[in-house]
């Protein structure tokens, strides 16, 4: 027999010789079962001692159930509210969290992901993580969220925006706006958030005959207000044109506008301008941006739900999720 800290809903139902979905509904009380099922499942309650509430279990045997979460930038509005939803149903449903800033730092999240495996953490939520992956990952059930790993763990699944269109919207805008020379401000990383969104721009450009220029193509080293205003603003001395830009996130499109006003080029007048993610000061900047909106509500709710059946014993129900994303009009087109 299993020790009471390793009966899972999946024992159970090796037990019962039920599925692990049924017996999901019958613990959780969501019908769809008969009285004789029922019968069965608790029986076999009984006998194995199952608690089904996460923290009834940690408390039984001394510890609460602990959850990492390996963020990269925890005052980026993005990634904060994601950790915000994560952390409170995950408590909800009787898990402690660690989270873990990284600083966009590869090194940091390594040392991280080493102190989780010391803490024998249950599951593992990392949002924007670097592609490394070695005998520091711990061997737990694992949700990423936003980008996508080349070597995922082998418990795992993939939540991500569909980046790909939102690049294809983001460029469709401009070009319904009467653009034609329309510019790229993103990161210079090859993170296949940012591939995924240059790819779609790409294509809405060819789709309507034009071809990005390399001119046109603007990288920063860092994704922040700052680099954003000295990127733009080394383009237009430079004497690089364009009547459109599409910024990979909004606060690029903050640095973006700043550097147009400075440059006297007026918005969307001269030059229209589209971010991506749908942060607040998207809405209550000075000119309110366009933008296309990433779904954090959804994204959270999938990892939560996803880490838990897998937490339980349970497969995830998909190896990758790719999420919806939206336009959101505003002054800047």
């Amino acid at each position: 027999m299993p020790r009471k800290d390793q009966v899972s809903i999946k024992t159970i139902a090796e037990k019962t010789g039920l599925s692990t979905a049924t017996v999901s509904r019958v613990i959780n009380k969501k019908g769809g079962f008969t009285r004789e099922t029922y019968e069965r499942v608790q029986k076999a309650v009984q006998e194995l001692d199952y608690v089904p509430n996460a923290m009834a279990r940690g408390l039984r045997t001394r510890s609460v159930p602990l959850v990492g979460i390996i963020v990269p930038d925890i005052i980026n509005e993005f990634f904060s509210r994601i950790v915000l939803r994560v952390q409170l149903a995950l408590a909800a449903r009787g898990y402690s969290v660690f989270i873990c800033n990284t600083d966009e730092s590869a090194e940091n999240e390594q040392t991280y992901l080493a102190t989780l495996q010391g803490m024998q953490i249950s599951g593992l939520v990392c949002i924007s993580g670097s592609d490394m992956t070695d005998e520091a990952w711990p061997n737990v059930p694992t949700v990423y969220i936003d980008r996508n790993p080349i070597r995922p763990a082998p418990r795992s699944t993939i939540i991500e925006s569909d980046n790909l269109s939102g690049g294809w919207m983001a460029a469709t805008e401009l070009l319904r706006r009467g653009c034609r020379e329309i510019a790229l401000l993103g990161d210079e990383r090859s993170l296949s958030t940012a591939l995924s969104r240059r790819n779609g721009f790409q294509h809405a450009l060819n789709d309507a005959g034009l071809v990005p220029e390399e001119s046109r193509i603007f990288s920063v080293a860092k994704v922040d207000e700052k680099n954003a205003y000295d990127a733009v603003s080394f383009a237009l001395r430079s004497g690089v044109t364009f009547d459109g830009l599409f910024c990979m996130t909004d606060w690029l499109a903050l640095g973006a506008l700043k550097a147009l006003e400075n440059a006297h080029l007026r918005v969307p007048g001269q030059v229209r301008v589209v971010g991506f993610d749908d942060v607040r000061v998207a809405s209550y900047s000075a000119l309110p941006i366009t933008t296309i909106r990433q779904d954090t509500d959804e994204m959270s709710r999938l990892a939560v739900e996803e880490l838990t059946r897998m937490m339980e014993g349970e497969p995830c129900r998909r190896p990758h999720w790719i999420v919806p994303v939206s336009l959101i009009r505003r002054e800047t087109t």
